[in-house]
């Protein structure tokens, strides 16, 4: 059935896109999907790649607290690198595309310090001191900036290391701990519960072995039921 539908709606598209003039490309992957998901239905027929899907189904909730709570992180560590580094100079890896002077920018260097993308460069641009081969200002002003055209000429802090490391010891070590320890906590339940809960093909054996005993079995929506005059016969009369 279910491959008599996957046909028929190929067909459907194909029809559709020669009378409207579609292109192939945007019908292609219509057809595609539709063909991929088979696979999907076969999944869940493997023992392996059901109990994975269980496993993502029940750890969901979890990981999107977790997730949710790795994104406030990001934010405050944002706010908190605008507030420090917004004035420093642009460097070698502190540059336009890696900086913290604004809000979205914090966001987008602070996910890229979370996956460890170069952040011992910014970490060295950030405590950047006035020396001999590079020219800023200690805590530059507004007027500092206006004078060099608008652009921020800071010098580094000492206390930068504190921020880059605490950023990779919050986000690497214990999101990223913690969202292991929320997979391995799913895999035990459903492994606890696929050993102590029926098996649907065991129920289906246990329902076929009992109908040939039980040929008058009341049954009602694929399941089995004991009619009340039987319950009464078996518990009052014995029988």
């Amino acid at each position: 059935m279910y491959d008599f539908g996957v046909v028929f709606c190929g067909v459907i598209i194909v029809v559709i896109s020669l009378f409207m003039s579609l292109e192939t490309e945007v019908s292609s992957p219509i057809i595609s999907f539709w063909r991929v998901s088979k696979l999907l239905c076969l999944f869940r027929m493997v023992e392996v790649f059901r109990k994975l899907f269980q496993t993502f189904v029940l750890a969901f909730p979890a990981m999107a607290n977790l997730f949710l709570l790795f994104f406030i992180f990001i934010g405050l560590f944002s706010v908190i690198g605008v507030f420090l580094f917004a004035g420093i100079k642009y460097q070698s890896s502190y540059n336009s595309h890696a900086n913290f002077r604004t809000f979205p920018y914090a966001v987008l260097t602070s996910w890229a310090l979370a996956t460890g993308d170069t952040w011992t460069g910014v970490l060295h641009d950030a405590i950047l001191q006035n020396i001999q081969y590079f020219s800023c200002v200690d805590y530059p002003t507004y007027t500092d900036v206006v004078n060099n055209g608008g652009d921020p000429n800071g010098c580094g802090l000492i206390i930068a290391p504190i921020y880059f490391v605490l950023i990779q010891i919050v986000v690497i070590f214990i999101f990223l701990n913690l969202f292991i320890a929320i997979v391995v906590s799913s895999i035990q339940d459903i492994t606890k519960l696929s050993e102590s809960v029926l098996s649907d093909d065991k129920l289906a054996k246990f329902q076929n072995i009992w109908k040939q005993f039980d040929p008058d079995v009341y049954i009602q929506n694929n399941f089995y039921f004991i009619r009340l005059m039987d319950l009464w016969n078996i518990f009052i009369c014995g029988k």
